[in-house]
């Protein structure tokens, strides 16, 4: 199947649910229809379009079970559409050539590509870029937001990623397949000859947790484009220690983790702070697995310095509950009495569905007895009388 706009330029022929942006902003206000959806076709060449101002993306690859496969866009202008310029759901043989991935703003995640299988026996494999353009993405350039039983693969070769305020590149790795089968995640991201522009101070490459697949920069270039006279700064790349997995059997073994590797590449400005910057939320994650130099404003800076362990590699463990060494106060405050004191308190354990989360157990003492009283996600515990003591997450 081959669709072909017949004109000079891909503004000659247009693809779109609304007529201009203007029409787009005041009319849309949730997610809708996309420009071109294929789910599991295979041979198809889109070409010479321009794919604008819908109410979901430009174009999207899904379908359950087949794959697509062999598909081919080329010289298309992806503009203005609510939710991603392009989300990669499913495919495995994905060619762009001189793709426009621009101004998506509307519904999140806002991404210039979004690679985010639906379910994990769904592909993000063999992905070529060539000579793609990302610019004013509100969520950001190029996202993985991935997990799959297929190697996650992608080669992007002279594109040039402008500044996006979240990151032009963003490693946003679900891991829950490879932890359920303690495996590392398959895949390998190379970027080549590529350009990463920075311009408001937010890193132009972004790992939102620690590194699960390897990535690779060969001769790729960093460049600092604030306009002259503004203080120089920021950094190039930021790793954002976020998602707490409460695994350590996983995310403590150096074997699971992925290899960031520098060949060849130049960093321009980015004075004010080391090129690559941790960000802890957590203290689970380490990242260890940096390697590579980079001509960092002339001088050769080897990137196998920048080394993370996570606080909690090192702590100890809970001590078991001891009820001997806990009584009820002569005269309980009146916050202790099960008449006058709160006997609910919430816990709320903001994480996604696909990862496991920990189980709180509370320890509680009422009359002469001592209770527990498992807390699960998103949940009240309800009738704690007594003096709570203890929790134990596992």
């Amino acid at each position: 199947v081959a669709i072909i706009g017949l004109g000079d330029s891909p503004a000659d022929v247009y693809i779109g649910k609304y007529p201009d942006a203007k029409t787009r902003n005041q009319l849309c206000t949730n997610e809708g229809g996309s420009g071109l959806s294929l789910s599991g076709c295979e041979n198809v060449i889109v070409r010479n379009l321009t794919l604008a101002n819908n109410s979901c993306d430009g174009i999207s690859f899904g379908g359950l079970g087949k794959h697509n496969h062999n598909i081919y866009v080329e010289n298309v202008v992806l503009d203005h559409n609510y939710r991603q310029a392009s989300s990669i759901c499913n495919a495995n043989g994905l060619y762009f050539k001189n793709v426009a991935f621009q101004n998506t703003l509307g519904g999140e995640p806002m991404m210039g590509i979004d690679l985010e299988p639906t379910y994990e026996i769904q592909a993000n494999a063999n992905i070529y870029l060539y000579d793609c353009t990302f610019a004013n993405n509100a969520g950001g350039g190029l996202n993985f937001s991935s997990s799959s039983h297929y190697p996650v693969t992608l080669l992007a070769k002279r594109c040039t990623f402008e500044d996006h305020g979240h990151g032009g590149l963003i490693i946003f790795a679900r891991s829950g397949v490879y932890m359920e089968k303690r495996a590392k995640a398959p895949g390998k991201i190379v970027l080549e000859d590529c350009l990463f522009k920075s311009a408001k101070g937010a890193p132009p490459v972004r790992f939102s947790n620690s590194s699960f697949f390897d990535v690779v920069f060969k001769n790729c270039r960093f460049v600092d484009a604030r306009p002259a006279g503004e203080n120089q700064g920021g950094n190039a790349v930021m790793f954002s220690l976020m998602r707490e997995y409460n695994d350590p059997e996983y995310t403590r073994n150096p074997d699971m983790e992925g290899e960031v590797v520098f060949e060849g590449c130049k960093a321009e400005g980015f004075t004010g702070g080391p090129l690559v910057y941790f960000r802890d939320l957590t203290g689970h994650y380490s990242v260890t697995k940096i390697k590579g130099f980079v001509d960092h404003n002339g001088e050769q800076e080897d990137m196998s310095k920048y080394v993370f362990k996570a606080p909690d590699d090192d702590r100890e463990e809970i001590a078991a509950f001891d009820p001997s060494l806990y009584d009820f106060p002569a005269d309980p405050f009146p916050a202790d009495a099960p008449d006058k004191g709160p006997t609910t308190m919430e816990l709320i354990w903001k994480t996604p569905w696909f990862v496991p989360t920990p189980v709180i157990t509370a320890i509680f003492k009422e009359g002469d007895h001592w209770k527990t009283k498992k807390i699960p996600q998103w949940r009240k515990a309800i009738g704690l009388k007594g003096h709570t003591v203890a929790y134990y997450p596992k």
